[in-house]
């Protein structure tokens, strides 16, 4: 019971420090993408956020460049930790005891038993 405590805490810390890594890059972007001020207190700054906005980003295909740009080491990085994590859980279930029962399962699937261990084919069966 300890370690499934201990596993619990480490699965939402690990989801924690994920969650402040997408907030830190979500801010640098902002930054990247012409967005200079970090926190709205009112609507009224809107206009001046546009404008800091529409300078840095004077095309949408200004904006897109700049898009592909800023993004590019957090979509690496996800993809990087999302591929971890599918590693870790397949690990984890080849770890099991549930895996060497799908195993078998799947091998009689995709290899089937030939024709002279099969109970259908002996000469009994065909007359």
């Amino acid at each position: 019971m300890a370690n499934q405590k201990l596993s619990t805490k480490n699965w939402k810390s690990n989801l924690d420090e994920t969650f402040n890594y997408m907030k830190t890059e979500t801010v640098a972007i902002a930054h990247e993408l012409g967005i200079e001020q970090e926190h709205m207190t009112s609507w009224k700054q809107m206009p001046e956020l546009i404008k800091s906005f529409t300078r840095k980003n004077a095309t949408p295909v200004a904006f897109i460049r700049n898009l592909d740009t800023a993004t590019y080491s957090l979509r690496e990085k996800l993809r990087w930790t999302s591929r971890m994590a599918g590693c870790i859980a397949l690990q984890k279930f080849k770890e099991s005891s549930q895996y060497g029962t799908l195993d078998r399962m799947a091998k009689k699937c995709l290899y089937p038993a030939k024709p002279s261990e099969d109970i259908t084919h002996t000469p009994e069966a065909q007359s």
